[in-house]
Formats: structure tokens, C-alpha cells, sequence
């Protein structure tokens, strides 16, 4: 199976057996490959919710294939950062606009958020209790709206400063 994720037109990232290719589209040439500690550390498939570029597209985002989150530098393809702490599958993934902070929602019905460049955790939030259906970040990155899954019937907003429903 594989997956798309595009951004601005200029870069195109795939995702198959394990593996994801970041391709320049026009010339349909292969400009990074992005590996796990093996195959089956990532996701085969990339959807625009757990494979996400960073604002400036300088970092892709890509949910493993456990509970972890890897960045990627796009350009070439080394992992610079990994975080860790859902206890179940990373179903969403967002970055604050300016590209410092990234925002993981799972089916363990937590939401993080992380320093980008470090991969610490710097509030984790979380009341649902089903898994995270969606998330949207304010245009400011101050605030976080999640809906839960088909179990949890609710919209929360967050303050991602406080943690704070």
C-alpha cells in the first residue's frame, strides 16, 4: 500500500513497506529516504494526519509504527529527533505555526505536545475517553481544539500553555 502527502507542489512524500521516499514531482527524482530502526518501525501509509511537514517544510513529522513520533529533516532524510510516551497508536499529527512546537493526538486519548528541535514533552492533556477522532491548532498555537472518537461524543479546547480544558 502506499500513501501521499504533498506540500506547496515542490515536494512529495510516499510511504511503502516501511518506508518513506520524499520525491521532487516534476522530475519524478527521489530526494531522501527516511528509515525506521528497521521496516517495520513506519507507517506504510502516510495520510495528511500522521505524516506532516513542518511550516517552512524544512521537517517532515511521521508517526512510527508503535506509539512514537519521529522528525525527519526533509532535505536529507536523517531522523533528528524522536519522542515517545502514547500508550497506544499516534492517529494525528500537528505543528504549531511557527514550527517549533509539535502536537500528536492518540488512540490512547492523550494529546502532547513537544519541543521540535529536542523531542521533550511539554504538556500532555487528556479527558477523552475513546480515541482522538480530530484535532485542529489556532492560528496563534495558543489553543487546541480535539473531537473524540465515536465512544466519546465530545469537542474540547485546550490552552496548550496550562494544559487546561
Amino acid at each position: 500500500m502506499i500513501g501521499c502527502l504533498v506540500t506547496d507542489g515542490a515536494r512529495l512524500a510516499t510511504a511503502s513497506r516501511g518506508i518513506v521516499q520524499i520525491w521532487d514531482p516534476e522530475r519524478s527524482q527521489e530526494l531522501a529516504v527516511l528509515e525506521g530502526r528497521t521496516k517495520s518501525d513506519m507507517w506504510v501509509s502516510l495520510s495528511s494526519d500522521i505524516g506532516v511537514w513542518s511550516p517552512d517544510s524544512a521537517h517532515l513529522a511521521v508517526a512510527d509504527s508503535g506509539t512514537g513520533v519521529r522528525i525527519f529533516d526533509s532535505g536529507t532524510g536523517n531522523q533528528l529527533t524522536a519522542m515517545n510516551g502514547h500508550n497506544a497508536i499516534v492517529d494525528s499529527l500537528d505543528w504549531s505555526p511557527d514550527g517549533s512546537r509539535l502536537i500528536s493526538a492518540s488512540r490512547d486519548g492523550t494529546l502532547r505536545l513537544w519541543d521540535a528541535e529536542s523531542g521533550t514533552e511539554l504538556v500532555m492533556v487528556g479527558s477523552h475517553t475513546d480515541w482522538i477522532e480530530a484535532m485542529e491548532l489556532s492560528p496563534d498555537g495558543e489553543r487546541l481544539a480535539s473531537a473524540g472518537g465515536p465512544y466519546d461524543y465530545t469537542v474540547r479546547v485546550w490552552d496548550l500553555e496550562t494544559g487546561i480544558c
